[in-house]
Formats: C-alpha cells, structure tokens, sequence
C-alpha cells in the first residue's frame, strides 16, 4: 500500500503553498524561504477569481509545509544561518 499524499488529498492551504512553491521554481527563486511562499500565497489568492479564499496566515503555512515536507512534494533545506546560529530553512520542489 502506498503511504504517500495524493494531490486530492491535499487542504485548499496545502495546494495554495504548493503552487506558491511552485511559481518560485518556475521562476528560478528556490530554494525558497516561508516569508517569500507567503508573499507568493498572497498573489495567488489576489488572483483567485473567488471571494472564498482566504490568504494563508503564517502558522498556516508553517503546517503546509509540514505536511508536505513529509510527502514527495517538498524539500526542506538548511540554506543560510540567522544572527542566532539556527539555521533557516528553505524549501524547494521534490525531484
């Protein structure tokens, strides 16, 4: 049995910040970091030709991206250190 997230499977939130992700990639912005798949969300959203979509907020996303990080969609990557030494992760499309 194959454990993994089907596309139907997914919240509106996930698909949201899956497509964010995904327009980074296709304009060479990945990795990218959730501040900017946020600002990404916002577009879509804006562009959304319904008034029922509501802009992921950033616990929202966080979660997304949890769930996705643990499917065959999304890499999460350590890509550059904050002032405190934690490292800030990225994230990009799966191969």
């Amino acid at each position: 049995m194959d454990d993994e997230l089907s596309l139907q499977e997914t919240s509106l939130t996930e698909r949201i910040v899956l497509l964010a992700i995904v327009a980074a990639e296709r304009r060479d912005e990945t990795p990218v970091a959730s501040v900017d798949i946020r600002s990404h969300c916002l577009e879509l959203v804006e562009e959304a030709e319904t008034e029922q979509v509501s802009t992921p907020g950033e616990s929202d996303i966080m979660r997304a991206l949890s769930v996705l990080g643990t499917e065959p969609y999304v890499d999460e990557r350590q890509h550059e250190h904050s002032p405190t030494g934690k490292g800030r992760p990225q994230y990009g499309l799966s191969a």
